[in-house]
């Protein structure tokens, strides 16, 4: 889904940022227009984890089948947050995209989630019992 959103599939493509010169536009930000289902977020997540190569599997087929979505949805999450405060296309960007990060999230304990990656944690929330704030 990320891949397609990428390419101006779903979601219509990725804004462009309003800025002096061009630039990178944050699509883990912005993924597009909603309203997005439950189930489309934690697609979302999965294709999330997948797109970034890591040296370990985030939900393996040793993890019970119910449990993975749960572990997309949470390493989405933190793997947003970690690109946001290091990698180079959030440059001069980083403080603006924290925040944005952290308003979403405040919105999710709410139930008012708007990003995938945050409705599909709010499930996860709800579902595992997870505390809140």
């Amino acid at each position: 889904m990320i891949r397609k959103i990428l390419k101006g599939g779903r979601a219509g493509g990725v804004q462009a940022l309003p800025a002096e010169a061009p630039r990178k536009s944050l699509p883990w930000l912005d993924p597009g227009p909603g309203p997005w289902s439950v189930s489309e977020a934690y697609d979302y997540c999965e294709d999330f984890a997948r797109a970034h190569h890591e040296s370990f599997p985030v939900a393996s087929h040793l993890v019970p089948a119910e449990m993975r979505p749960h572990l997309f949805a949470l390493y989405a999450f933190g793997r947003a947050a970690d690109d946001f405060a290091d990698e180079p296309e959030y440059e001069g960007r980083r403080t603006e995209a924290l925040d944005t990060w952290h308003e979403e999230l405040l919105r999710c304990f709410h139930g008012e989630a708007t990003h995938p990656v945050l409705i599909a944690l709010q499930d996860t929330i709800e579902r595992r019992n997870l505390p809140d704030l």
